[in-house]
């Protein structure tokens, strides 16, 4: 009934200043439950991409490279996930949905990867622009979560799975993709001073030299 949204540095030993602002959580997507794990439908309401889930050996809508196919050797739900098989920083799979400018999406997919890191990037098919990018290589052998939202200034965007770096053939497992329209108004007054426009950290909980500055903001 109750989450802890939190920000940090990013390990026991960085040092140095960091920025956040503009915190917010969203409903987003459909009420429906999802469907029961090994159904074919898409489980995930209002999802844009055609084959999130890969189901029935399907990628639909999907382009891929380097023999990358849905496969039942690894699934985060149902009975398959798509097979990645990267060569250098070609691209691995991609996918491109309709958005709207000025609406902001939300991209959520899982994954597993066991001996080697790999790229994902959003951007827009006619602007080019460059809504997010991560790179992955850690906790190896097991599912991992990808949840990012993005402002969309293009009436396309792709979603693209590429290699690591020009070394790298990277080998990993991907399902459960989403990417869907965020509905209703901005944070919907669940979280308390996410713009920390009051000039006080009210509602937050906080550590060390933590505190509300003008030097940044979003």
């Amino acid at each position: 009934t109750s989450i802890t949204v939190y920000a940090k540095n990013g390990t026991a030993n960085s040092t140095g200043a960091y920025y956040f602002d503009d915190f917010v959580l969203v409903a987003v997507g459909g009420t429906e439950p999802d469907t029961p794990s090994g159904d074919t439908e898409d489980p995930v309401p209002g999802n844009l991409i055609k084959e999130g889930t890969f189901e029935n050996g399907s990628k639909s809508g999907w382009t891929t490279y380097y023999g990358s196919a849905p496969s039942t050797d690894a699934a985060y739900k149902g009975s398959y996930g798509l097979h990645c098989k990267g060569n250098n920083w070609g691209g691995i799979a991609e996918t491109t949905v309709k958005t709207e400018v000025g609406k902001t999406y939300q991209l959520n997919f899982w994954y597993k990867i066991n001996v080697a890191g790999f790229n994902w990037k959003v951007t827009g098919v006619v602007t080019g622009t460059k809504y997010a990018g991560y790179w992955q290589n850690t906790n190896l052998g097991t599912w991992q979560n990808i949840v990012v939202e993005f402002i969309a200034d293009d009436t396309q965007v792709m979603l693209t799975l590429l290699g690591l770096n020009e070394n790298s053939s990277p080998d990993f497992y991907v399902d459960s993709v989403s990417i869907i329209e965020v509905q209703g108004p901005s944070n919907d007054g669940f979280i308390v001073n996410g713009d920390f426009e009051v000039g006080k950290l009210t509602g937050w909980s906080f550590h060390q030299s933590t505190e509300v500055s003008t030097a940044a903001a979003n």
